[in-house]
């Protein structure tokens, strides 16, 4: 009896030195990954309050803003006008929108998703509306206040924003080989950069590019 008791016993003790290594585990794990937990119950989540800011695409347009003071500051020597931050802003805010809402339809409601594709998919019909209104909004801005050559280095960053979600959710094998995190990174910088394709004088274009693509690789 006494020889089988032993391994019970080292069992026990075994299971106990588990669990504290779980616990600590647990402890020392992000706040916004304990937090970020389902509630089967109310079917909805629960998580940090700046995850909404991922959700809404609004982190996205905060790192936007602050690269479009940088390229202006540096390459046009101004800070850039209220104006062109909105535009650059809500034109951020409506590509990235756009692309979830596209992700959305093509979700399973049965399964677990990611925070940012569930609210889209659950508020699709709210966030079609705001986009919309954000799409009036931008187009007005850009009627009113953009320059001659804003608008012409705005319409090649629209045509390789369109061609960017027309890609990632046509899933072509156009641009397959480069990473999908790069190619937002490229449509990304190139908008937030726009002021400066506008205004930066031409002995200044080469480290522009340079900024560019450096930047879009961040």
């Amino acid at each position: 009896l006494l020889c089988q008791a032993e391994p019970t016993e080292n069992l026990v003790i075994r299971a106990r030195e588990i669990e504290a290594v779980r616990d600590i585990q647990i402890r020392k794990m992000p706040a916004r990954v304990i937090e970020k937990t389902y509630d089967d119950q109310e079917n909805s989540l629960r998580v940090a309050p700046w995850w909404w800011a991922n959700a809404l695409s609004l982190d996205a347009v905060l790192v936007g803003l602050l690269w479009q003071l940088v390229f202006g500051v540096e390459f046009c020597g101004r800070v850039p006008e209220w104006y062109e931050f909105a535009i650059i802003g809500l034109s951020i805010w409506l590509v990235y929108t756009a692309d979830r809402l596209f992700d959305s339809l093509r979700l399973d409601p049965t399964r677990p998703h990611s925070l940012r594709h569930r609210f889209h998919l659950e508020f699709r019909s709210g966030l079609c509306f705001a986009w919309l209104v954000a799409l009036a909004a931008d187009a007005t801005l850009i009627v009113r206040f953009a320059s001659e050559s804003q608008l012409r280095w705005g319409c090649a960053a629209i045509a390789v924003a369109i061609s960017y979600v027309t890609n990632a959710q046509l899933s072509t094998n156009a641009t397959k080989w480069i990473p999908k995190e790069l190619q937002v990174g490229i449509v990304f910088a190139f908008g937030v950069s726009l002021i400066a394709w506008a205004e930066a004088a031409p002995g200044t274009m080469a480290g522009l590019l340079a900024a560019t693509i450096m930047s879009g690789m961040l």
